[in-house]
């Protein structure tokens, strides 16, 4: 798909749907051992977070809203791929990248679409220590992805 961030979905997204989210979410973080999982929805020049596990150990929570300037979900809004970036602080690309200053330097993220192929926003967890992501880390987050975009097509079927 490719990623059109210029003319973004508006979805209303109920509350069964963010609940099992959460959930999943949740569950996930705990499972993959990262402190940080989030959904966001892209709203520029912004990124919305519209779903993240639930810990003590981040900053963020849903409802916040964060520049997606220098952010590693802008790469993935501008270029409808996904990305890991094992270790942030070994790459000077990643200097100005606010999670850098919340000590979180490890991501792995994917573009999540809208059904009519539109970029929606993006799926991503991250570490507080490198962390390459292991095969199954990857296929557990795709695997979420995909089960987010058929929510999303299901909301947008008339």
């Amino acid at each position: 798909m490719t990623a059109t961030p210029d003319s973004r979905p508006e979805i209303k997204i109920y509350d069964e749907i963010l609940n099992a989210w959460q959930i999943e979410a949740n569950i996930l973080a705990n499972l993959l051992e990262v402190p940080f999982l989030a959904m966001t929805r892209y709203a520029p020049p912004f990124l919305e977070i519209i779903c993240a596990n639930q810990s003590d150990k981040i900053p963020y929570s849903s409802g916040t809203c964060l520049p997606c300037k220098n952010s590693y979900c802008e790469v993935i809004i501008d270029s409808g791929e996904a990305l890991c970036v094992p270790d942030a602080t070994k790459n000077d690309w990643w200097k100005n990248n606010p999670a850098l200053k919340e000590g979180l330097v490890a991501y792995l993220g994917y573009p999540v679409f809208a059904s009519d192929g539109k970029i929606f926003g993006a799926l991503f967890i991250m570490d507080s220590k490198p962390n390459s992501f292991s095969d199954e880390s990857r296929k557990l987050l795709q695997r979420f992805k995909e089960q987010i975009e058929s929510n999303l097509g299901s909301l947008s079927e008339p």
